[in-house]
């Protein structure tokens, strides 16, 4: 029975350094990602605090009409009316309210800090000048540029 050669498989340090790159562009898109679907949240709690907002203005006009009307039976026929609208909402708005405020205040602090992390990073990278991997834990390497890691340029050492 014959055997092969066992395989070699050879990997450069320009293999090392693409794979490092692509792990950093695949961070970077997923906390865009993450940036993206936060900002749309926060949209779309706007927009519901907004049609809450005209709700709420549309029902005052009809509460002060209700406190203009003379009539006895009026009054009563239009607070009957104003229960029965009232009823059919949640009975605990005003404190969801409270709870979409302040999720929303959180969201906003949580967006403003993830602007000013990439606002920072973007000063860093243009700093670095050359470094296209941030490697927080860069094993030693220290903020040795991708061309440096792999030796491009080096002839003779």
């Amino acid at each position: 029975m014959l055997r092969r050669p066992a395989t070699t498989l050879s990997i450069t340090a320009e293999d090392i350094a693409s794979y490092e790159d692509r792990r950093a562009r695949e961070a970077m898109l997923r906390e865009r990602q993450v940036l993206l679907e936060a900002q749309q949240a926060q949209q779309q709690q706007r927009v519901l605090l907004q049609q809450q907002q005209q709700q709420h203005a549309q029902a005052q006009p009809q509460q002060r009409q209700l406190q203009q009307l003379s009539s006895p039976q009026l009054q009563q026929r239009h607070a009957r009316h104003l229960e029965a609208g009232m009823a059919a909402e949640d009975p605990e708005d005003g404190e969801e309210e409270e709870d979409d405020e302040t999720h929303s205040e959180r969201q906003q602090e949580l967006l403003r800090r993830q602007q000013e992390m990439m606002r920072a990073q973007r000063g860093r990278g243009a700093a670095a000048g050359l470094q296209t991997t941030p490697t927080p834990g860069d094993g030693g390497r220290g903020g040795r540029s991708r061309e440096e890691r792999i030796g491009v340029g080096r002839r003779g050492r």
